[in-house]
């Protein structure tokens, strides 16, 4: 998750979400929820999936993830919605 400030988050799905299909094919299903604070204008949040190389320490750097997609951006509004 990338947030408006350039900050950036990784969140690790449960495996629980991951569903094998081949030996080499899965399949993602996991839901993202966001909530913010009230904004003086909106924004935009980009959320991508990446891959940790292999043996590689539970921390590494941004740059060494693979990106796995394309980043999707989300507008967050600042105007209030009633459902």
């Amino acid at each position: 998750v990338k947030y408006p400030d350039q900050q950036s988050q990784l969140v690790t799905p449960p495996s629980s979400a991951w569903t094998r299909i081949t030996s080499l094919k899965h399949r993602l299903e996991t839901e993202a929820v966001m909530s913010h604070a009230l904004w003086s204008e909106s924004c935009s949040v980009e959320i991508s999936l990446v891959m940790e190389p292999r043996g590689q320490a539970r921390l590494v750097k941004k740059q060494e993830m693979v990106e796995l997609v394309k980043p999707v951006r989300i507008l967050v509004s600042t105007k209030s919605h009633k459902f």
